[in-house]
């Protein structure tokens, strides 16, 4: 039982969507906005984030 746990593919997939999320949305934030308005929205958002 315990070498199925750590053989399972579940823990992979999960640390793998959460960046390729943030990344999809920045690259979309930045071509929909301006080159001015990215860099003070992604200040609030970071912050956010850390929070």
């Amino acid at each position: 039982m315990a070498s199925t746990s750590t053989t399972a593919p579940i823990p992979t997939p999960t640390p793998v969507l959460p960046p390729a999320s943030s990344s999809t949305n920045e690259g979309q934030q930045i071509i929909s906005s301006p080159s001015s308005q990215p860099r003070v929205y992604r200040r609030p958002y970071n912050e956010l984030r850390h929070l």
